[in-house]
């Protein structure tokens, strides 16, 4: 993963980001297809439109760290600043493992704040952008059907230090151009947002 770069624009692009889709993020999509279908036909293994494995009832959320309302039945604590993705799968087989894996671009800003933590008093605040990504594998039930829910980490903070009396906290996040792919059947789906979250 390249390593983060810090964006010296700081928070004013976090706080009012908008993240512009291009038809590049198609592009891409299309390749990635190409580049997990491919190891499969190479080992001989027939690569069909999957449709009764295909991801359903995605969503995706930025999260505070709090509980999910309905969490799955599958590991994906949501992380303070990160990005939780939750979704559905069937026609897998019975007991089937299979191995997901979720992207996006992301953003973060931190900033320093006193003791009393006040995050509208931050100061020296810097935004970093980069990849993120997690992968995680589950295992299907006997009726082939599988919930998971995979939480990304935000984007640290690089080379970034407080004066004495303050601590380092994360001000906002952005993601866009998030895509889970199920890399065992070569499966995708993405979706441009942004999603965005300010603490």
């Amino acid at each position: 993963m390249a390593a983060p770069r810090p964006d010296p624009r700081g928070a004013r692009i976090a706080s009012s980001a908008v993240v512009v889709a291009t038809p590049s993020f198609e592009v891409a999509i299309r390749r990635l297809k190409i580049r997990v279908a491919f190891p499969l036909i190479a080992a001989g293994i027939a690569v069909v439109a999957h449709a009764a494995s295909s991801l359903q009832n995605v969503t995706i959320r930025v999260t505070d760290g709090s509980p999910p309302t309905a969490a799955a039945t599958t590991t994906g604590t949501p992380l303070h600043g990160g990005l939780r993705v939750t979704f559905k799968q069937a026609g897998l087989g019975n007991g089937i493992r299979t191995d997901y894996l979720v992207t996006a671009d992301a953003s973060a800003t931190y900033g320093c704040v006193s003791a009393d933590g006040d995050l509208h008093k931050a100061g020296n605040p810097r935004t970093w952008t980069g990849p993120v990504s997690a992968a995680a594998t589950f295992r299907s039930d006997r009726g082939g059907n599988l919930t998971g829910a995979i939480a990304v980490a935000p984007l640290p903070a690089e080379s970034l230090s407080c004066a004495p009396g303050q601590k380092l906290v994360l001000l906002a996040v952005t993601y866009s151009n998030v895509v889970l792919t199920d890399v065992s059947n070569g499966v995708l789906a993405g979706f441009r947002g942004p999603y965005a979250l300010s603490f």
